[in-house]
């Protein structure tokens, strides 16, 4: 996924001490009326990724549809204003255009779109949606992402054609986030 990258260097943006043993991950998750199994994790350093996905999918060399990405960042205590502000500077860098940052709940949780365009290593779009809260008892930040993967038009497409799959990607994006927004989302650490 394209965003592991960005999560690195606002790591190293914001980050502080703190503690927290881990994150309480499931095995497997209920979201969007479906069972999502996680195909993947790792730990290392301050952070934890667990990766989420369905239908036998797997997280690796891009064989997924939509993939749910759990990341813990032990950061400490950090608002959803300074995240944000580490996450425009991140994309900036990486010469990504087409995002939307936002905050939610008293500057408790942010939010981000993200669509990364198709290029000639990765030839479809993908949207990323997040939510990120900071949680006390994991020791900083703690983040759900949705991600999904989406057909570019043919190269041979008219203008028009391509404007409709970039307008399709972002209508995915936002109809992502609204879908974890309306979640009772709790994330604990142990």
């Amino acid at each position: 996924m394209r965003f592991n990258a960005l999560w690195a260097g606002c790591l190293l943006a914001v980050a502080a001490q703190a503690h927290a043993d881990g994150l309480r991950a499931p095995q497997t998750l209920r979201f969007d009326d479906q069972t999502w199994s996680q195909v993947w994790h790792k730990k290392a350093g301050k952070q934890e990724v667990y990766e989420y996905t369905t239908n036998g999918e797997q997280s690796e060399d891009w064989k997924w549809t939509r993939l749910i990405t759990l990341n813990r960042l032990n950061t400490g205590k950090i608002t959803a204003l300074e995240w944000n502000k580490s996450v425009s500077i991140q994309l900036q860098k990486a010469k990504v255009q087409d995002f939307q940052l936002g905050e939610r709940n008293n500057d408790q949780d942010a939010t981000a779109l993200i669509i990364y365009p198709p290029s000639p290593t990765h030839p479809v779009y993908e949207t990323n949606a997040w939510l990120t809260r900071y949680v006390q008892s994991c020791g900083g930040l703690v983040s759900w992402q949705l991600a999904r993967q989406i057909a570019d038009a043919p190269a041979d497409a008219s203008a028009d054609e391509k404007q409709k799959a970039h307008v399709a990607a972002a209508d995915a994006a936002r109809a992502d986030l609204a879908l974890l927004l309306k979640q009772d989302w709790q994330p604990e650490c142990e």
